[in-house]
């Protein structure tokens, strides 16, 4: 063996070394697809299942009224997923690329605002300290998985999947501009902060906007998230974004399968077997849920890459990524809050307990 065949030989054997023990989070393709959406979706840790209340219910019948009770459940549902990244046309969802991409061709050809506004540009051109960053909402495809598992008390996921709740390359005005927001009246302004409190946060809510002033990616990355997410379920005014505001009034579900066969297939479908003199079968169910509004320090988040978890945590609580994403792309769950419990008659009201 030559001289130069050893070294090459050599720098071979430490290339594959180096680039094998990189860690999976730091791989230079942060992608995730839907498959890794429903495996992430089955964690029970970001359920948060509990009983959290009693819902009353007026009943009548021929022989008077009565006052019966339902149980009222509590659990959080995978309802979006939201991603930040640094190149438009570019996220780390590849199902959800070609929609993005469209986006950012339709609509920053026009743009000025759009023209080298990336990640990777804006390092160069400001200070080290401000990260810019994309930031898509859409609704997620498997977040009614929940809703498919035999027996009768788990919320329905409200959320219209693969929907584009906010697109940042949509939403270019807003999104890349600190002016828009500058003139509207929020009460929040200046107020919340993605972190556990102001002398202890990775960067502030407002203004919702793609830039950060913070040095840490991962960190930068998470607080344009924050945004995304206040923007479509505050219905934040000035941005293009469809809402996705908490139920103000109790939507209405029904459950069951009139064609179930036997009570138990009637049970894991939803509905309710009765039993008479000259019939039985399978009988709907209705439910009454709503969609809560957690504040901003309830909010959890399970992060799809570049470090997928089985937990769901808040923005600040938790170390953030051991290192940035080469490729500047992350993904997480966000876990919706919802209540819902079977309706029996005339809702007349519900406490927790």
């Amino acid at each position: 063996m030559t001289k130069t065949t050893s070294i090459i030989a050599a720098l071979c054997i430490t290339a594959s070394w180096t680039f094998s023990s990189i860690p999976p989070s730091l791989q230079a393709d942060s992608s995730f697809t839907t498959q890794d959406l429903a495996q992430a979706a089955l964690s029970t840790d970001c359920l948060d299942w509990k009983i959290d209340g009693i819902c009353f219910w007026l009943r009548c019948g021929l022989f008077g009224c009565r006052v019966v009770t339902s149980p009222r459940v509590s659990h959080r549902l995978p309802d979006l997923v939201v991603q930040s990244y640094i190149e438009p046309g570019n996220p780390p969802w590849r199902e959800w690329r070609p929609h993005t991409q469209t986006a950012a061709n339709t609509a920053l050809s026009g743009s000025r605002l759009g023209t080298g506004m990336t990640g990777a540009t804006n390092r160069n051109r400001f200070s080290h300290m401000l990260n810019y960053f994309e930031a898509d909402v859409a609704g997620n495809p498997v977040a009614d998985l929940y809703g498919r598992i035999p027996g009768r008390f788990l919320c329905r996921s409200d959320v219209t999947p693969f929907h584009p709740y906010l697109t940042a390359s949509t939403d270019v005005v807003a999104w890349r501009s600190t002016g828009v927001e500058d003139n509207l009246l929020d009460q929040d302004n200046g107020q919340l902060e993605v972190g556990l409190s102001a002398d202890n946060t990775w960067g502030p809510i407002h203004p919702r906007t793609g830039f950060v002033l913070q040095p840490h990616p991962a960190k930068a990355a998470a607080v344009t998230a924050a945004r995304g997410i206040d923007i479509v379920t505050r219905d934040i005014g000035d941005h293009v974004a469809t809402p996705y505001k908490p139920s103000e009034s109790a939507r209405t579900m029904r459950r069951g399968d009139p064609k179930a066969p036997d009570p138990r297939s009637c049970s894991n479908s939803g509905g309710v077997w009765r039993e008479t003199k000259n019939e039985s079968g399978c009988q709907t169910a209705v439910w009454r849920q709503w969609r809560s509004s957690p504040a901003s320090n309830r909010r959890r988040w399970q992060m799809l890459t570049p470090e997928p978890t089985r937990q769901c945590r808040r923005f600040g609580t938790a170390a953030p990524p051991s290192g940035a994403a080469i490729d500047g792309r992350y993904g997480w769950h966000y876990w919706q809050q919802y209540r819902c419990c079977r309706k029996r008659g005339i809702y007349l009201g519900e406490t927790g307990l």
